[in-house]
């Protein structure tokens, strides 16, 4: 369900650019109705499309044309190729392919995978031992079994014939899904280079990391109070914290330093101010801090 945007002019995620304002959005609020507001209230748009939009452009992520963004780290390699939208005249499409994405997606699918077989053998085990016989019974727990893994189970054909389930995986199709990931597309009604696109696109990234910290680790989260002087200051304190906690982690990245805020949080909790005080003979006090 599409989400409104009822206040635009309120949404964080804006971007000033040389050629006007940007909002960002995850394709949870890119509705049609709500793009439709954007544009009425002047904004442009910048939607980061859905994980299935990628199999539509699987013949175009296979094609020449995608250009490397520089001064990206070995294993963080981005590549990005701008074409039209096929079916939006007014849009284009940045095809994006990045080699830590793709390390993270294939990990994912990997420990899913892993954890569907465990539960496929305890089934085939629980059938093979008698345990469970009748049919409808053994097509339930198959059920049960597919709804719990929904990323792994498409590549699987589950059967049971006597007393003994096989599972037989389809290679070709799993194939095709391994092949996309790292992959995603970004929509906009913007004329800009391929490039400046996904780094406004980063924003978006950098301001979720921030404030999933902020509710998190930072414990800003959640807001009990009820009057509205005090909501606007515990918002202000939010935004404060968000923008400290970004010049940290800037400067971390600077120097190469991939931990995190919760690291750092455990790390400097050990850290303390110890004032040694020496009472000297002609009745001074010496500090030592």
């Amino acid at each position: 369900m599409a989400i409104p945007i009822r206040q635009i002019h309120n949404l964080s995620l804006g971007r000033e650019t040389a050629m006007g304002p940007v909002v960002v959005l995850d394709a949870g609020f890119a509705s049609k109705e709500n793009i439709a507001l954007l544009k009425d209230r002047g904004f442009s748009y910048l939607i980061n499309m859905t994980r299935g939009s990628r199999t539509k452009y699987a013949g175009a992520f296979a094609s020449e044309g995608f250009e490397s963004l520089p001064g990206r780290k070995a294993g963080m390699e981005v590549e990005v190729k701008r074409i039209a939208d096929p079916e939006d005249a007014g849009s284009q499409l940045v095809l994006c392919r990045s080699a830590q994405r793709r390390l993270k997606e294939v990990a994912m699918i990997s420990k899913a995978e892993e954890r569907f077989l465990t539960d496929v053998e305890s089934l085939r085990r629980n059938i093979g031992a008698g345990r469970l016989k009748k049919p409808s019974v053994i097509d339930r727990r198959i059920g049960r079994l597919q709804k719990k893994h929904p990323k792994v189970q498409r590549f699987y054909t589950l059967s049971v014939e006597g007393t003994e389930l096989s599972a037989e995986r389809d290679d070709t199709k799993l194939d095709e899904v391994i092949g996309l990931c790292g992959d995603y597309v970004l929509k906009t009604d913007k004329d800009m280079p391929a490039d400046e696109l996904w780094g406004l696109y980063m924003n978006l990234l950098e301001a979720e990391r921030g404030f999933q910290m902020l509710k998190g680790t930072l414990g800003i989260r959640p807001n009990f109070h009820q009057l509205e002087g005090r909501v606007d200051v515990h918002i202000f304190i939010s935004v404060l914290a968000y923008h400290l906690l970004s010049w940290v982690r800037h400067h971390l990245n600077q120097a190469e330093d991939p931990r995190e805020w919760v690291t750092l949080r455990r790390l400097l909790s050990t850290h303390s101010l110890v004032t040694t005080r020496l009472p000297l003979e002609d009745g001074r006090i010496l500090s030592l801090r």
